[in-house]
Order: structure tokens, then C-alpha cells, then sequence
């Protein structure tokens, strides 16, 4: 319009389709989400498909996070995530472990979830741990979340991983990590 206003009545009908015909986001108020799937790809997440004892006092990666995958870019092997090519940018990392204590006398001191990154061709580094250690071997310990969370660069080739760490002091053993609430995932927040 030449008033430089526009109006209900100046627009056709039909002549503006907020559901199709456009790129971006769609907002929620038209029928979209307020978010663009793909949009912080490469991404994965996974469950861990099964209960893995975790030997007492020494590191142990955790495999087989299989129940529920996603994986945006085929990057995700259900344990280890290689960032793919043009996938190099800075992530969100998140590892959860549920620790059981059940079967080491409902004891557990001491654990940890540790998120491992390895540079493409480089020596693996523990870039973030989450733990817990209540250090009286006389309180009881049923079960326990312990988290790692990290934003971190990541170059094309880089891997990472999740390890866990338990001790029993009493000597039980380490811990179960519980398949049904051990989980590990990431996402890219930036190039």
C-alpha cells in the first residue's frame, strides 16, 4: 500500500499461509513446534539397554545405549559418538548413571559419571565428572543419580564416551548402573 500500512482488508484472501510456504520456524500459535528439528544437529541420545555391573574402584565405560536411540547424523554407535563431518562445533553433553546398591549390601560409598572425550588422533581426557561420596561406609546407600553436564568444543574425528566409577569401601563391589535411568546424549548449541 502506498500509505505504507497494511491491513486485514488489503490482504487477499488466502494470500498469507502461516501452516506452508515458508522456511524457518514455524511458531506455536500457527501449528509449529517454536523449534526446527535438525536445527542443533548432529545429536544423539540413547538409554542404556540393559543393567551393566560396574567393578569396584575401577573406571568402566558404559556401553550399549541402544533403548530409545536417536541419532540425527549416524554418529551415535550406542556407545561412543563421533562427531561426523561439517559436525564440528561447541555441544551440549549430558551422562546420567542411576547407581544401584543393592547387591553390594546397600552400602555404596563413591560414584562417579565421567564424560571421556578423545580429540581425533589425541589421548582421552575426562572433560566432566558428576559424583557423589558420602565417605561413611556405616550409611546406607540404596541408589543414587549421579549427572556430568559439559558444553564443549568438539573438532570433526573427536569422540566421546561415558565412564563410571564406584566403590563400595566396605569391599561389596561397584555398583549397577540400572538400565532404565542411565542415559547419555548431546547436541551441537554452535558451529
Amino acid at each position: 500500500p502506498t500509505d505504507g500500512s497494511v491491513t486485514a482488508n488489503k490482504i487477499g484472501s488466502g494470500a498469507v499461509v502461516l501452516t506452508s510456504k515458508v522456511s524457518g520456524v514455524l511458531p506455536v500459535a500457527n501449528g509449529g513446534t517454536g523449534s526446527s528439528l535438525g536445527g542443533n544437529a548432529p545429536y544423539w541420545s540413547g538409554r542404556l539397554a540393559s543393567n551393566q555391573t560396574i567393578p569396584r574402584t575401577t573406571t568402566t565405560t558404559i556401553t550399549s545405549f541402544s533403548t530409545n536411540e536417536i541419532d540425527s547424523s549416524s554418529a551415535f554407535d550406542g556407545t561412543t559418538f563421533t562427531v561426523p563431518s561439517g559436525g564440528a562445533g561447541t555441544y551440549f553433553i549430558n551422562a546420567t548413571i542411576y547407581y544401584d546398591w543393592g547387591a553390594s549390601g546397600n552400602d555404596g560409598e563413591d560414584q562417579q559419571t565421567l564424560i571421556v572425550h578423545t580429540p581425533s588422533g589425541g589421548s582421552a581426557t575426562t572433560i566432566a565428572t558428576g559424583r557423589f561420596n558420602q565417605g561413611d561406609p556405616a550409611k546406607v546407600i540404596y541408589d543414587q543419580t549421579v549427572t556430568a553436564t559439559i558444553i564443549f568444543p568438539l573438532g570433526v574425528g573427536d569422540t566421546v564416551i561415558v565412564r563410571a566409577y564406584g566403590a563400595d569401601n566396605n569391599g561389596g563391589g561397584g555398583g549397577v548402573a540400572l538400565a532404565d535411568q542411565t542415559n547419555f546424549g548431546g547436541f551441537r548449541i554452535g558451529a
